[in-house]
C-alpha cells in the first residue's frame, strides 16, 4: 500500500503528525482488516517550552496537578493559565497516563535533523537508540550597580561568572565522552540595562550523552563548574534541574519490519542513532518501540532552512503505513 507524494509547495507540516493522521485515515478508507486498532497520537510541546517533551512524559509517566500548576514557559508564562485559555481542566490532565499493557507498540516519523542520510545518499533512516537528555537552569546573584561609577575590583558581577561557566562547558562535555554536548541556549539578565550591572544572569542548560551513566556525570560536572564560576566572581548561585530523560535502545524487531518494508519498497537504509531527544524515547519505556528519519537537506534544523524534500517524507510515510500496518495486522515476529 502506497501513499502518493504530496504538493511541492512552500508548505510547512508536522511532518510526524500529519504523516500518522495520513495512514490511519489510508487504513480505514481501503478497509484494512487489522487485529489491533491503530491510533495517531500527536504531542505537545516536545521542545520543551514547560517541560522536556512534555506530552509524551504524561502519557508514560504522568503529572500531578501540582507539578502542572508549578511549570512556567520560557517567557515566565504558567502552564495552567494557557491551559485555562484554552478551556481545559487542569485536574483531568493530571490523569493523563497511560497503563503500558493498552499499547502494543509504537512507531514514530521524523526528519533526521541532522546530515548523514542526504551525505550518504541514503532515503531511510533506521533509528537506533535515542541520546539522553539532561537540563537545568542556573542563576547567579550578584549585585546591581552603576557600569559607570563602580569600579571593576568592587563588582559582584553575575554575568562574568555565568560567562566562565559558558566557556568551560565545551571542555567539561569532552572529559566525559567524545559525543556528549552542552549547550547553554538562553542567557537572560535583570534589570537587563546597558548601563547597569546585573544583579541576576539566569542561563538554560542542555546537555546529552547517550549513555545514563555518562550523562549524569556530565550533569554532576556541569553543576562543580557552576559553583567554581560562582566562587571566583564572589557571587551566589542556585543550580535547578530538570528531570533528565534516559537514553534508550529501541526495539530491535521493529527496526526489523522498518528495514524490511523500505527494502520491499526499494528505498536504501542506514541504522543510525538518534543525538535529538523524541518523544519515542518516552514510549520506549511502556512498549516496543521503533522510529523512522527522513533526510534533512543540509543537516538543517531548529532554524528557518530546516526543509526536507516531499519525496522524502512520502517515502517516509510509506514506510511507516506498511509497519503500522504489520504491527496490527499479525505483530512482531
Amino acid at each position: 500500500m502506497l501513499l502518493s507524494p504530496g504538493p511541492e509547495a512552500e508548505t510547512s507540516v508536522a511532518v510526524g503528525a500529519v504523516a500518522a493522521l495520513e495512514c490511519v485515515r489510508r487504513i480505514a478508507e481501503e478497509g484494512i482488516s487489522l487485529s489491533r486498532p491503530v491510533r495517531a497520537v500527536v504531542f505537545a510541546d516536545e521542545e520543551g517550552n514547560y517541560s522536556h517533551l512534555f506530552g509524551s512524559s504524561a502519557l508514560t509517566r504522568g503529572f500531578n496537578e501540582e507539578q502542572l500548576r508549578a511549570m512556567v514557559g520560557r517567557d515566565g508564562d504558567h502552564l495552567v493559565d494557557v491551559l485555562a485559555a484554552g478551556g481545559w481542566d487542569v485536574a483531568a490532565l493530571a490523569e493523563t497516563r497511560v497503563e503500558p499493557e493498552s499499547v502494543y507498540a509504537f512507531v514514530e516519523l521524523h526528519i533526521e535533523q541532522g546530515p548523514r542520510l542526504e551525505a550518504m545518499a541514503t532515503q531511510i533512516g533506521v533509528v537506533t537508540s535515542i541520546v539522553g537528555l539532561g537540563g537545568a537552569v542556573v542563576e547567579f546573584y550578584g549585585r546591581a550597580d552603576h557600569a559607570g561609577t563602580t569600579p571593576m575590583t568592587d563588582r559582584q558581577d553575575p554575568l562574568l561568572a555565568a560567562a566562565d561557566l559558558i566557556a568551560a562547558m565545551p571542555a567539561v562535555a569532552a572529559s566525559v565522552s567524545d559525543v556528549a554536548v552542552a549547550t547553554c541556549g538562553r542567557v537572560d539578565t535583570s534589570p537587563g540595562s546597558s548601563n547597569v550591572v546585573p544583579s541576576l544572569a539566569r542561563l538554560t542548560l542542555d546537555y546529552r550523552d547517550p549513555d545514563a551513566v555518562r550523562l549524569g556525570t556530565l550533569g554532576a560536572r556541569l553543576e562543580e563548574k557552576t559553583a567554581q564560576a560562582a566562587s571566583r566572581h564572589g557571587v551566589r548561585y542556585a543550580w535547578v534541574p530538570e528531570v533528565p530523560i534516559a537514553p534508550v535502545e529501541l526495539n530491535s524487531r521493529i527496526r526489523s519490519a522498518i528495514d524490511g518494508h523500505a527494502d520491499s519498497l526499494g528505498l536504501s537504509t542506514l541504522a543510525m542513532p538518534s543525538g535529538a531527544g523524541h518523544d519515542s524515547q518516552n514510549m520506549a519505556t511502556i512498549a516496543p518501540t521503533g522510529m523512522i528519519f527522513v533526510p534533512s537537506k543540509g543537516g538543517r534544523s531548529h532554524c528557518p532552512d530546516e526543509d526536507t524534500d516531499w519525496t522524502d517524507v512520502t517515502n517516509g510515510a510509506n514506510v511507516l503505513l506498511n509497519t503500522l500496518i504489520e504491527l496490527a495486522a499479525s505483530g512482531i515476529r
